[in-house]
């Protein structure tokens, strides 16, 4: 979270000339509510499990720029969904960047008990081994906008041609 996947991911698929889908949104829009709301009411499994359903559905299609949900990793089946047919790339984020970025939003579930950076470096560790095996990885801390979207369209377009794939 604070990554900036959703801001990278519309660029990139812009830039790729391709459709872009924000999963947490499109789970909003599907269940008539917020991610909040679904954790409050519902919890934090309930959720992943329409984060699941969601991968499934999104991942066979081709032409599909996603942004997943950070937690997402926290499934191997996700990731492993998500690499069949597309280029998984991994926005790394300093847990002092990701504060700063996350400190006006609302929406955000997990960092609602406690104090939001200690929450937040504690979802890093946890989540550090499961972000790790991402195979491609962008530094976001201290970079442009620009200079993220570069580097994944640059990973994007090296994956195709290494593939044979335009």
């Amino acid at each position: 979270m604070g990554s900036g996947k959703s801001a990278v991911g519309r660029l990139v698929a812009a830039e790729l000339k391709m459709r872009f889908m924000d999963m947490d949104r499109w789970i909003e829009k599907k269940e008539g509510c917020s991610i909040s709301e679904i954790f409050s009411k519902r919890g934090e499994t309930a959720f992943r499990d329409l984060e699941s359903a969601t991968v499934k559905r999104l991942a066979s299609q081709r032409g599909l720029v996603i942004a997943t949900g950070g937690g997402v990793v926290l499934r191997p089946a996700n990731v492993e969904e998500l690499g069949r047919n597309g280029v998984l790339v991994h926005l790394r984020v300093d847990a002092k960047t990701a504060q700063v970025r996350t400190q006006k939003s609302s929406h955000r579930p997990l960092l609602v008990e406690g104090k939001a950076s200690d929450r937040i470096e504690t979802l890093l560790k946890e989540r550090h081994p499961f972000y790790d095996a991402i195979p491609n990885d962008v530094e976001t801390s201290g970079r442009s906008l620009k200079e993220v979207v570069r580097d994944v369209v640059q990973i994007y377009r090296q994956s195709q041609n290494l593939s044979g794939q335009t």
